[in-house]
């Protein structure tokens, strides 16, 4: 039957994702708050998505689950694939992204290619300075 298959594909996930948890039948709600962000990204990531919208994806992880969250990033990225990335880290920013949006009070600010970028110019973009 198709229990066997989810059940390897479940196993799949987990070994792929180092999600932890007592047992697969475990409800989601109940994993800890990192295990639960990675099962999410876990299953956009396996629908093979061409735009990927990651809002604050390394929130709550630990570093190990951010340094495997950044390298998917940038596997889509390789791969021609969108990644939308809002975070409020900028480190995380830079580290990801080849064009920056800067926001301030709902309004776009301006946009900027991640090439020689001025660190101080995004400081200032940031704090509503439309450069």
């Amino acid at each position: 039957k198709n229990n066997k298959a989810i059940d390897d594909f479940i196993s799949s996930i987990v070994e792929r994702y180092d999600i932890r948890f007592s047992s697969s039948a475990v409800k989601a709600g109940l994993l800890s708050g990192g295990n639960l962000r990675k099962l999410v990204f876990a299953r956009e990531l396996e629908n093979n998505p061409h735009l990927l919208i990651a809002c604050q994806p390394t929130r709550g992880l630990d570093v190990k689950a951010i340094k495997f969250v950044h390298k998917q990033l940038l596997k889509l990225r390789k791969e021609n694939r969108s990644v939308f990335l809002v975070s409020d880290d900028l480190d995380e920013i830079l580290t990801l992204s080849d064009t920056i949006g800067v926001i301030y009070e709902g309004k776009l600010i301006g946009i900027l290619k991640n090439k020689g970028i001025d660190i101080e110019k995004i400081g200032l973009m940031i704090g509503g300075v439309d450069c």
